[in-house]
């Protein structure tokens, strides 16, 4: 049992809804929080970053990237670190001591949909269904929305010929 400092009265606070995933597609965001610690399993070190969504139907939504900028697996961290450039690269930031440098610099996030019970690219079934970042570019090199497809010409139709 837990005693709060003071009393809380949930009819004066709006309920929070559950979120639900964010569609598979490209997002306009923004680095919001970023840190350095040890990884769990104690063989390198991770960048977490935390991405919040700028425009849209979905402004403000959370979204986080794990990267292993240093670990004992060599293809881990060369993946990582290949996207941390790509991160740099996107926010025009090419040298880099301190992550708050990507802060609050708009990129494009290429975000796709991990289902529950499949494999992640990090070998681990997902617990349920979750987004995943899979591409970072510069916002304004976002690909556009796929053009409608124009209409057919129309078929011009002759009348037949008038016979006297």
């Amino acid at each position: 049992m837990a005693a709060l400092p003071e009393a809380f009265d949930a009819n004066a606070v709006e309920p929070s809804q559950p979120r639900e995933i964010l569609p598979a597609g490209t997002y306009v965001a923004q680095i919001i929080e970023s840190d350095v610690q040890p990884a769990k399993s104690g063989n390198g070190m991770v960048l977490s970053l935390t991405f919040e969504v700028l425009d849209g139907p979905h402004a403000n939504r959370k979204l986080w990237s794990n990267l292993n900028i240093l670990h004992s697996n060599t293809t881990a961290q060369e993946i990582a670190q290949r996207d941390f450039s790509a991160i740099c690269h996107a926010v025009g930031q090419m040298h880099v001591t301190d992550t708050e440098a990507l802060h609050f610099k708009p990129l494009a996030l290429k975000v796709e949909v991990e289902l529950k019970g499949t494999k992640g690219s990090n070998g681990y079934e997902a617990k349920s269904d979750r987004n995943v970042v899979k591409g970072y570019t510069p916002a304004g090199h976002a690909p556009a929305a796929p053009a409608p497809r124009a209409a057919p010409p129309a078929v011009q139709r002759t009348a037949p010929p008038v016979q006297q």
